[in-house]
């Protein structure tokens, strides 16, 4: 044990007990630093929480880690793309409370900005959003990238949510992310999103668990975007109708109408754009 005087490492909600069993043979527990979210945690057999590294020290006869520390202030995001993160948060956190073995407060942006968008487009429609938009990150369920060759076809680096964590864009748009959901999860999540009452889906965590990790997925998916986030659906479908009114609902996104002859920017931003030029 001790072999390096300092290990730093990221991301470590996708990381096992016995990963964090092999970093604590690399250093001595005061000399690890460990960074990750475990709202992140949507690696296949992996339920992350931070109570574990300092029961796995404990358990190797090693100086058991202070408790984790939470860092609030967020230097990717601004408030309007933080908002919709919170949302999301807080149906995970009521609805699967200990999922994550601790509540995570909120992070705070250190600057407003516009509303996320949300749009229902057809295929041909976001080929040519796509095309438009050169800077936008295009990140979708796995699945879905895969049978949207046409997309592929026309040069658009593509990626699936999960090899897009730890990544982060000036410009993204979160595609059929509710269309590509199962069938069996369309009415559950029209549910989960009505549910108000914290706590009233504790049974959600053993009935449904696919939901906890769709929720952290789309979570995920959002938190890649640093200045312009857009939700885009290309096939109806229940779940996406009730997130669309979940957020329209709360006023912390607009719906937008894709026209194929003016930009892709929402109401704020044209706002944003007329006080530049004032």
């Amino acid at each position: 044990a001790g072999e390096y005087h300092k290990v730093y490492v990221d991301e470590v909600q996708d990381l096992t007990q016995a990963h964090i069993a092999f970093l604590f043979n690399l250093s001595a527990s005061n000399s690890l630093f460990l960074a990750g979210d475990p709202a992140q945690s949507v690696e296949e057999g992996v339920d992350f929480r931070f109570q574990e590294v300092r029961q796995v020290a404990f358990k190797m006869g090693m100086q058991v880690p202070q408790k984790p520390y939470q860092l609030l202030l967020n230097f990717r995001a601004h408030s309007g793309i933080l908002d919709v993160a919170k949302a999301i948060l807080d149906k995970l956190f009521a609805l699967f409370p200990g999922g994550s073995g601790i509540k995570l407060h909120s992070d705070k942006g250190l600057y407003k900005g516009p509303r996320p968008g949300l749009l229902q487009i057809t295929e041909d429609a976001l080929i040519g959003v796509m095309q438009k938009r050169e800077v936008m990150q295009v990140i979708m369920p796995e699945e879905r990238r895969d049978e949207l060759s046409a997309l592929n076809a026309a040069g658009k680096m593509v990626l699936g949510i999960r090899e897009s964590k730890g990544l982060e864009f000036g410009e993204v748009a979160v595609v059929d992310f509710f269309s590509s959901l199962p069938k069996e999860s369309q009415k559950r999540w029209k549910e989960m999103l009505q549910a108000e009452q914290e706590g009233k889906g504790v049974g959600m965590r053993y009935m449904f668990p696919e939901l906890e990790t769709q929720l952290k997925l789309l979570y995920t998916a959002v938190t890649r975007a640093q200045h312009s986030l857009y939700i885009i659906e290309t096939r109806a479908s229940v779940a996406g109708t009730a997130f669309f009114r979940f957020l329209l609902q709360l006023r912390i996104a607009e719906e937008q109408a894709f026209l194929e002859s003016a930009p892709l920017l929402t109401v704020d931003e044209w706002v944003v754009r007329g006080l530049e030029f004032m």
